[in-house]
This record gives structure tokens, sequence and C-alpha cells, in this order.
């Protein structure tokens, strides 16, 4: 048996702020250094990325992409210093929320897990 748990942050009117999803795209904008280039990488529109990146920003009230000069050729996007902070300290929350669900999982769950288990009398099928 495998436990597997989703981590994800919504603001108050349980709108997305970060998850999976959102943390590839600001993954790729990392590692791409553009928008376009990003999307490309994720199978996504370029307008489907910016919209995601301009509704966590509005949401969160901090500006996490910024573009840099130099048109098309040598332009680009880059992750502000908040953007990086938020995300790494959204993964290091995330990785220990996982590990927490593991230990207890190991903790409460048996080896294997009987469904229709011999209880209080009840037969085992």
């Amino acid at each position: 048996m495998k436990i597997h748990t989703k981590i994800w942050l919504e603001n108050d009117d349980g709108k997305l702020l970060v998850g999976e999803g959102r943390l590839k795209i600001f993954h790729a904008i990392l590692k791409t250094g553009s928008l376009s280039a990003a999307a490309r990488e994720l199978g996504m529109s370029y307008r489907a990325v910016w919209g995601k990146v301009r509704a966590t920003e509005d949401r969160l009230g901090v500006k996490l992409v910024k573009g840099m000069a130099g048109g098309a050729k040598h332009g680009g996007a880059v992750l502000t210093e908040e953007a990086v902070e938020f995300i790494r300290r959204f993964e290091e929350f995330s990785e220990k929320a996982t590990e927490m669900v593991e230990e207890l999982a190991v903790a409460m769950l048996p080896d294997k897990f009987p469904v229709f288990g011999s209880r209080d009398g009840v037969k085992e099928k």
C-alpha cells in the first residue's frame, strides 16, 4: 500500500495560490528565462501561462515574474526574489507535510489494510 498526498494553497476565497501545476510553471520560467519558452516546454499556450502567473500575483498581492528589456530576441522573464522565496518555502512545507503523512500512515495503518477485517465479532469476507 502507498499513501499519496497532494498539497496546494488557496486564498480565503478558495482560489488557487500554488500547487503542483503552478510550481511547474515557475520552475519552467526559472529554467528557460522566458514565459513563451516555459509555455512551449509545458505544452501550454503563452496566454494560459501568463494568466496563471498573473492570477497568482493578484491573489498574493506580490509581483512574482518580471520581464527583461530587449524585445523578443533578447528579452525574457525572471522570477522575483519574492517568487523564489515563496516557492522554496512552499516546497519545503510540502515535503515536510508529505513526510508527516507517511509517518502517520506507518503508525496508524497496518501493513495490509484489511477493508473487511475481523472486528468485534464481524466475520471476515
